[in-house]
């Protein structure tokens, strides 16, 4: 399962897209969103998150 950040490509307004950015610092779910991106369950391989990364705290390091 990806979990991936979504832009704005014009299907909704500016204003839309604001209210449903949670990955914006503004927004008013954004530290929700950073609590439950450090759930452990996000860290098992199943879960993917190539573009969260930068929100996940102690985010192991890869293999070399």
């Amino acid at each position: 399962m990806d979990f991936l950040r979504f832009a704005n490509w014009g299907i909704v307004s500016a204003t839309g897209f604001a209210d449903r950015a949670t990955i914006a610092p503004s927004h008013d779910g954004y530290d929700d969103l950073g609590m439950v991106l450090q759930d452990a369950h996000l860290r098992r391989d199943i879960a993917r998150r190539p573009d969260l990364t930068p929100f996940v705290r102690d985010e192991p390091a890869k293999a070399a």
